[in-house]
């Protein structure tokens, strides 16, 4: 079948021409909305790193707040993120409380010993003087 080159042109132009309004519409709208999603969760992405780089800088206990969840949505991988290293800040404040207490202690019982130690040394040396003076004194009197 021979057509004339300009017809095979319109026609083509004719079938493509809604698909290609219909993929500038769908672009029109998904790169706005890809944008402020992606936008949306590097924030929350970029406050979980900077609650991870306090928690190493030694700021245990402290959580990251996460927005409030309308009830429609289930928590997203975000949430579960934040959840973790809330539990995570909080256990390691837990255990540095520990390990001060276990420290303080163990220097307690350290000092009390020290203490213990000088005191025994001392009532040693007072008894000792006081047996070297009996014999010394004699053994008459009784006491």
């Amino acid at each position: 079948v021979v057509t004339p080159v300009r017809s095979v042109t319109a026609t083509t132009l004719e079938a493509i021409w809604p698909v290609l309004v219909v993929a500038a519409a769908t672009l029109a709208i998904l790169i706005p909305v890809g944008t402020l999603a992606t936008a949306r969760l590097a924030r929350r992405l970029g406050a979980v790193e900077k609650h991870v780089a306090r928690i190493a800088a030694g700021q245990f206990g402290e959580r990251l707040v996460t927005a409030p969840s309308n009830g429609m949505t289930s928590p997203d991988d975000i949430d579960r993120l934040v959840d973790g290293v809330n539990h995570l800040s909080l256990a390691l404040s837990e255990l540095r409380q520990n390990l001060v207490a276990g420290e303080r202690q163990r220097l307690l019982g350290q000092l009390a010993a020290g203490f213990a130690h000088e005191l025994r040394n001392a009532v040693t040396g007072a008894k000792l003087a006081i047996d070297l003076h009996r014999r010394r004194c004699g053994s008459g009197s009784s006491g």
